[in-house]
């Protein structure tokens, strides 16, 4: 189960990375910004490291962020920046083989302007207090928490790993590159969710983390006959 997530955790934003690269891979100017103004994120549950064949664990993940997104490459602020969560449960069952079987639960977003707090600069604590979050079941959550940065900062130039595409893709007909300004802190992260306490995994590597982002999409279209 560790494999199938895990690299995602500290880099946050591979969710959304997809969706904006589809927006401008057919739309023009061909520059997406995605500014990041802070978030965290955490996986918490039941599950362990390593469990038996048999054994069934629930799973849970959420991302906490504050973004927007620029077509064109103009200015952004935080001043208008939402803030995002999302939450999502999953079933984890355990058999023979090296990955167990994932069964999605449920899976919910709220988009938000206050309740949420992240420290930018620093990368220090981030912090959410959100009720009523709709999910694809019909439930609600209701979700609560703090993230305590536990590690140094790591911080990438253009190289960081989530943009969720190859950092630089060429064929004849076009260059597409993905940068990723990333910094980030690993952290613990306790709350409650619909009020049952709750906390980040402690005995896998990356329980949770607190993010600050700036990702950028550029596509060029080479042209030519071929291309057309």
């Amino acid at each position: 189960m560790r494999g199938r997530t895990r690299a995602a955790v500290v880099v946050a934003l591979v969710l959304c990375a997809s969706v904006f690269v589809s927006t401008i891979a057919s739309a023009e100017p061909t520059i997406f910004r995605h500014p990041v103004y802070g978030g965290g994120e955490a996986y918490f549950g039941t599950c362990t490291e390593s469990s038996p064949p048999g054994t069934v664990c629930i799973d849970n993940y959420v991302l906490l962020w504050q973004g927007l997104a620029v077509l064109g490459g103009g200015a952004a602020s935080p001043v208008n920046a939402p803030w995002h969560l999302y939450i999502r449960t999953e079933r984890v069952e355990w058999g023979t083989a090296e990955e167990p079987d994932v069964t999605l639960l449920r899976e919910g977003e709220a988009v938000f302007t206050s309740g949420a707090t992240s420290d930018q600069q620093h990368l220090t604590s981030a912090s959410v207090s959100a009720t009523a979050v709709p999910m694809s079941d019909g439930t609600t959550y209701n979700f609560a928490a703090t993230w305590t940065a536990w590690s140094d900062r790591l911080v990438f130039g253009v190289d960081g790993p989530a943009t969720g595409v190859p950092h630089n893709y060429v064929d004849r007909c076009l260059t597409f590159v993905a940068n990723g300004h990333q910094k980030f802190r690993f952290a613990h992260m306790s709350g409650t969710l619909n009020g049952a306490a709750i906390q980040s995994y402690t005995d896998f590597n990356f329980g949770a983390s607190i993010f600050s982002n700036d990702f950028q999409y550029i596509e060029a279209e080479h042209g030519g006959d071929a291309c057309d």
